[in-house]
């Protein structure tokens, strides 16, 4: 655990990045947008099964217009990307590399967390809290560089 701890071996170098790079107004715009997509995600969801559609409809209808939700609003308002449409393209194929590797991530955190004998809902904690740090760093300096 130490080696992920500011100032400790590898995971430093990750805390001294996001330390350099992260504005207190850009992380707030981060949480928020990261916050309103999740409320967004869970009340479409409600919403589309109660107006009848089958739960895996309702439930992938939701998350891609989640997804189209924080995608355009942290390309916009979180990371002021405002490279027009010709750079939408390339940001998107970055965003969605970026949220498959937070999927297998999430899936590798939660597995590990099960094997130690925790809470599914723990390992899933676990990994919001190491997505969101590696989003953040990812959509930054990658996804939304100018």
């Amino acid at each position: 655990m130490k080696d992920v701890l500011p100032g400790n071996g590898a995971g430093s170098s990750l805390w001294s990045k996001l330390r350099k790079t992260a504005t207190p107004d850009q992380i707030a715009r981060y949480l928020l947008v990261g916050g309103v997509a999740f409320i967004l995600y869970f009340v479409l969801e409600y919403g589309l099964e109660k107006a009848g559609l089958q739960p895996y409809v309702s439930l992938s209808a939701a998350y891609a217009i989640t997804l189209a939700y924080h995608y355009s609003t942290n390309r916009i308002y979180t990371f002021g990307h405002r490279g027009g449409l010709r750079a939408a393209p390339g940001s998107l194929a970055k965003y969605a590399v970026v949220n498959i590797g937070h999927y297998f991530l999430t899936v590798a955190i939660v597995a590990a967390g099960r094997q130690i004998g925790l809470d599914m809902r723990i390992g899933m904690l676990a990994a919001v809290a190491v997505t969101t740090v590696t989003g953040y760093l990812a959509y930054r300096h990658w996804v939304f560089s100018i």
